[in-house]
């Protein structure tokens, strides 16, 4: 039986927490801090996120789906995001 793995994103203003469950890890959380910009980077965020079976991000709107299209651009997966507003 494979396990699913869930990555749990928490973008606020100056950093994005990344937190994945499952696997062979109960949780492990990334920060990623922005340098110098005034957002994360979120092509390091989609790298921490990595190859998880389910996305959930959580934030402002507008970060959010900055998040989303640059995840979708580089994974190809839109599939895995999961919308939290709807739950």
């Amino acid at each position: 039986m494979t396990s699913v793995t869930e990555a749990i994103v928490v973008l606020e203003a100056d950093r994005a927490v990344v937190t994945t469950i499952g696997g062979s890890t109960v949780g492990a959380a990334a920060v990623v801090r922005s340098a110098g910009a005034s957002t994360p980077d979120l092509g390091r965020v989609v790298h921490e996120i990595g190859d998880a079976d389910r996305v959930s991000i959580v934030g402002p709107r507008l970060r959010r789906l900055d998040l989303e299209r640059a995840y979708v651009a580089i994974s190809h997966r839109p599939d895995r995001l999961r919308d939290l507003d709807s739950a």
